[in-house]
């Protein structure tokens, strides 16, 4: 039945998606206000959703996108790392927002 999983993923991609899980699942047992932690979350998730995120995660996925085509020219990349650039493309999403000086900057959504 799950077959499809352990073909898909590799032991360090399954494990990490096990913590993720726990960790929802054990911060959902912890919470005593479910209703506050459910906002909270719906919050988090409509500030990735503001316009000077919104084009900061657009100049992130052209140049992705130009990096995969020059890359496929040059016969350095095909579809077979697809799963493997998805995965590399969210932790550096992630450290990318991370630096809020860069978010902070107007220079990057005064243009639109």
């Amino acid at each position: 039945m799950l077959t499809w999983l352990f073909d898909t993923f590799n032991n360090r991609e399954l494990s990490t998606i096990l913590l993720v899980v726990m960790f929802f699942c054990y911060a959902i047992y912890k919470t005593e206000d479910i209703e506050g932690l459910i906002s909270q979350l719906f919050d988090l998730l409509l500030q990735f959703f503001q316009k000077k995120f919104l084009v900061i995660q657009g100049y992130f996925l052209v140049y992705i996108f130009i990096e995969i085509l020059i890359l496929h020219n040059f016969f350095y990349w095909n579809t077979t790392y697809l799963k493997d650039t998805m995965i590399w493309m969210f932790p550096a999403y992630f450290l990318i927002m991370n630096h809020s000086a860069l978010v902070e900057k107007n220079i990057f959504y005064e243009l639109y």
